[in-house]
């Protein structure tokens, strides 16, 4: 990305602000919506509720890349691709962190069909796509034009490490742990949107992860330190491979 000119630091913290609120709005108001559609449609309330927080996030920072000068194509919004490498890059990393816990740590799964969908659909698609789009997207481009690339890999994961944190409320060794989980999550992501030039195959590997880990169809203990470290390394390990990782063209 060439600038000519440093973007200016209150428009990078307009930005940095205004997209991260649009999120939590965004959030709370698919939310609401969903939850009052459970009673009459049930689970399948999930799916409306996934693609309103994706829309409603999406919207928030096409306009607000209308006031801060970041088009859609900059920001990664657009085109919409995603290749079959990063499927599978999706598969392999949560299937490492099992292959490392099943032993450990005790796992369940809730077969529940308001679970199923809420998880795939609202926890995983629809957050995904809405979080990339802010933290890969919007912010990463904001703060890359501003403090140049490796700023604008760590920046954004610390916002959202700190939200994690903020809306968690976890112990104290929990969110230091936290805080290396999302930066390393959040290089690997980053590498992706570079390597591919859209936020969308970032989605799509978070979207699977948000699946497995982060709904409600497979239990994990809460707060588990050694999960979020295996999570952690794996993340690391498939950043590094990654960056030196060279296509001959953006897929």
């Amino acid at each position: 990305m060439e600038i000519n000119k440093k973007y200016p630091l209150v428009k990078l913290g307009g930005t940095v602000i205004i997209s991260a609120a649009s999120l939590i709005v965004s959030y709370l108001l698919s939310s609401r919506i969903m939850l009052r559609l459970v009673p009459a449609v049930s689970g399948f309330a999930c799916p409306v509720g996934g693609f309103l927080y994706m829309w409603f996030t999406l919207t928030c920072l096409f306009l607000l890349g209308c006031k801060t000068g970041i088009t859609p194509e900059q920001s990664g919004l657009i085109p919409v691709k995603i290749s079959v490498l990063w499927i599978i890059s999706a598969v392999v990393i949560p299937a490492v962190v099992f292959a490392g816990l099943t032993s450990s740590v005790n796992i369940s799964f809730n077969s529940n069909f308001y679970n199923i969908m809420y998880t795939v659909f609202f926890a995983g698609m629809g957050t995904a796509a809405a979080e990339e789009g802010v933290y890969r997207g919007m912010m990463k481009t904001a703060v890359e034009r501003r403090w140049g690339k490796p700023a604008a890999y760590i920046i954004p994961a610390l916002v959202q490490a700190a939200l994690f944190i903020i809306l968690q409320k976890p112990g104290f060794v929990y969110s230091c742990t936290a805080v290396c989980f999302f930066l390393a999550q959040g290089m690997l992501l980053s590498l992706i949107v570079d390597k591919t030039g859209s936020i969308w195959n970032a989605a799509a590997v978070h979207a699977v992860w948000n699946i497995l880990f982060a709904g409600t169809l497979i239990r994990i203990p809460a707060q588990n330190t050694k999960v979020l470290l295996w999570s952690t390394a794996a993340f690391a390990t498939a950043a590094v491979l990654t960056a030196v990782y060279n296509p001959a063209e953006k897929k």
